[in-house]
């Protein structure tokens, strides 16, 4: 089969579309096409202010819904026209949608998930079989709704002769477990904390920018010990796996919580930081693991290299002796997520297990997402 995977993260930096080949066989799945379109100025704005809202209405969450379907449809006509793909060859698109919210079970509320860009929009305005709503049926089944790229990883990146770790930094940063004895009970999976974004905030509130590019602004700064000595007791870092977090916990909100406290410090000390703490973080979470031979890092912070030197800063420290490399190694790190969801929709439509439980919390195997076809 031929598929399109979407994926659109917490960091709002756009829409990452891949193209890939698959079968049964996942290990020969064929990364053929990827590229990122960015949201519009104005398309950020309006999820940012949404987000922001204590309280929304139906009318504004209903027509954002709306309106992110059709950004994501005319990135993947965008994708489509610009790669020469053959449209009618294309067997299904598989799409994550926003995360506006996600709540996890482990803060004591009602788990729930919400992904907005609205796959009927998209099957229509495309004329492809859409596969979307991956999360709902895991929360259903007891599960944190994610992480879910790790069903994927166990069926595409297993090394007989190491435990690896992936890691994807986007605007949250997880992780997953791949014992070498390839049993599946044992992997583990689970969001550390913050990646990109509270240093994203930080450098769109200073700096008007949407990212600290190459983390060269928060190599300037030094931490502020105070500030993170407060963000390290987090009550996240210490709850038990699996688990997963997002804006909720480590958002807009928080973040700006954090800077009011500490208004007198420099903005480069801050996203100093942020960026050690989301280091720290990841570091924390892989303590949990077993023997760890390898990790490779994905996602937008692959590029920060002074958080890459941050996070191996704190891997001495906890006196982790595994090799770090870029997932480049492997394949495209950006394309990573996006090549996960295609490879859920291709587990849906071939209506296989798409979550890992051992992931998830979820009580079993079930099959993930919901189909629409265009006509």
């Amino acid at each position: 089969m031929l598929g399109i995977g979407v994926m659109t993260g917490t960091s709002l930096d756009g829409v990452d579309l891949c193209l890939i080949e698959i079968n049964d066989e996942f290990r020969k799945t064929k990364l053929i096409e990827f590229d990122s379109y960015p949201y519009s100025e104005k398309m950020i704005n309006k999820i940012r202010s949404t987000l922001r809202e204590p309280v929304l209405t139906l009318e504004a969450i209903t027509k954002l819904d709306f309106e992110i379907g059709e950004e994501l449809a005319y990135a993947m006509n965008r994708f489509i026209d610009e790669k020469q793909i053959v449209r009618r060859k294309i067997d299904f698109a598989a799409i994550h949608g926003q995360t506006m919210w996600h709540n996890s079970k482990a803060n004591g509320m009602v788990p729930s998930t919400l992904q907005i860009g609205n796959p009927s929009i998209v099957a229509q305005r495309t004329g492809l079989t859409i596969v979307s709503n991956f999360r709902e049926k895991d929360i259903a089944c007891g599960g944190e709704g994610a992480p879910l790229v790790p069903a994927t990883e166990y069926l595409l990146y297993q090394d007989p002769k190491k435990n690896q770790v992936f890691v994807n930094i986007g605007g949250i940063c997880n992780l997953t477990y791949l014992p070498k004895n390839n049993k599946k009970e044992q992997v583990r999976a689970f969001d550390t904390g913050p990646g990109n974004m509270m240093m994203n905030y930080v450098t769109s509130r200073y700096y008007q920018l949407p990212y600290d590019s190459g983390g060269k602004i928060a190599a300037t700064g030094t931490v502020v010990q105070e500030l993170f000595q407060e963000l390290i007791l987090h009550p996240y870092l210490s709850q038990p796996i699996p688990k997963s977090t997002g804006r909720e916990q480590f958002g807009d909100a928080y973040t700006e919580s954090m800077i009011q406290k500490y208004a007198s410090e420099k903005s480069e000390d801050l996203l100093c930081t942020f960026t050690h703490f989301s280091a720290y973080a990841l570091v924390e979470g892989l303590k949990q693991l077993d023997v760890i031979d390898a990790i490779f890092i994905a996602g937008g912070g692959v590029h920060n290299g002074y958080l890459r030197t941050c996070i191996k800063r704190y891997l001495q420290k906890a006196e982790i002796d595994a090799s770090i490399d870029s997932f480049e190694k492997v394949s495209n790190p950006d394309a990573k997520e996006a090549v996960a969801f295609a490879v859920l929709g291709y587990l849906r439509l071939r209506e296989m297990p798409g979550n890992l439980p051992s992931a998830t919390g979820a009580k079993r195997e079930t099959i993930l997402g919901s189909v629409i076809l265009p006509n």
